[in-house]
């Protein structure tokens, strides 16, 4: 007997289809997203779930419940159908016959942890989530471990909008300047960080990953990234939700 856990970080788009308008209850709140275990029959016996605040002053805290769909492959190897959009209503029809493995629902996962005003913290325990992971079918993975994938429909008003913004300095990073909002009411160094443009939030640009926050008007990241930001652009954490599952095997 072993055990494996496997931090999965699901990207939300940061544009108005996404992080830049509010979630509404039964939205889609991410798409199907990858994750790697070790091959062989394995049980899940615990999820622990942490959300990021939305980036405003006063870091509000985004406690609210979800549904977790588990699905493996298509038999060619390619993800599940999405389930739709992002920040709206799922696809009713979506055919996932071939592809569930389970799911959590909503109601499953425990109070949110009563002292912490910023980043929401819940659990989900072996009773609510013990289902079992085994044969998931064609791979385009690492040798020697199998690719599952997560989803998310939101039950409540999650909000991801920040009022974090560039300001001026190194457009191209990787010591970034920002305004607005102290940096670290929302972000953490590991972040992979994004903005999108104050004239349209439909467009979006990669930044990289925070190596130090150096202080509240001050990001270094990584490395520099090719595509300039502007002044004013809005700054984003691209994966404000992490999930740390842990396997028995």
């Amino acid at each position: 007997m072993g055990y494996f856990t496997v931090e999965v970080k699901p990207t939300i788009p940061t544009v108005t289809a996404g992080q830049s308008t509010a979630f509404s209850q039964n939205d889609v709140l991410f798409d199907w997203y990858a994750f790697d275990v070790p091959k062989g029959t394995c049980r899940l016996l615990h999820i622990d779930q942490e959300i990021r605040p939305k980036g405003d002053s006063g870091a509000t805290v985004n406690e609210f419940d979800l549904d977790l769909l588990l699905a493996k492959a298509n038999q060619n190897g390619t993800a599940p159908t999405s389930i739709g959009t992002v920040n709206a209503a799922p696809t009713a029809n979506v055919n996932l016959s071939n592809n569930m493995m389970g799911f959590i629902a909503n109601g499953s996962w425990e109070a949110h942890e009563a002292h912490l005003d910023s980043t929401a913290y819940t659990q989900c325990r072996e009773v609510n989530c013990g289902m079992f992971f085994s044969n998931p079918g064609p791979q385009v993975t690492t040798k020697g471990y199998d690719r599952y994938y997560i989803a998310a429909i939101a039950e409540g008003a999650f909000d991801f909008r920040s009022a974090c913004t560039i300001n001026a300095g190194d457009l191209t990073g990787p010591v970034l300047t920002v305004a607005d909002l102290d940096a670290t009411l929302f972000l953490a160094v590991g972040d992979t960080i994004g903005v999108t443009t104050a004239a349209d939030a439909a467009i979006s640009k990669d930044m990289g990953i925070i190596k130090s926050i150096d202080s509240a008007t001050q990001i270094t990241l990584e490395s520099a990234f090719t595509t300039a930001v502007v002044d004013n652009d809005i700054v984003h954490n691209q994966a404000p939700i992490t999930f740390r599952l842990h396997f028995e095997y």
